[in-house]
């Protein structure tokens, strides 16, 4: 097993990779805060189409990551349309 110094390395490199694609994907919501983009089933269907790329032992937490960043989401375009 790898050291716990080096391990909290790796997460820490994979934390600014997150936090990269995070800020880029928040930017790509901002240009649709004109349109009602709300979309339950399409929801749905992003979740499921990446299924097979989780290792079946995250699954339920790629559930809830995935939930969780379209509330995220959600809460930002309402911000930015002011409701």
């Amino acid at each position: 097993m790898k050291d716990l110094k080096i391990i909290r390395k790796e997460i820490e490199v994979v934390d600014k990779e997150l936090i990269k694609l995070f800020n880029e994907r928040m930017e790509l919501i901002a240009q649709l805060n004109k349109e009602n983009v709300e979309d339950e089933k399409r929801e749905e269907e992003l979740i499921h189409k990446n299924l097979s790329l989780v290792n079946k032992e995250y699954v339920s937490y790629y559930f809830d990551f995935y939930n969780n960043l379209f509330n995220l989401s959600k809460e930002y375009q309402k911000k930015k349309k002011g409701l």
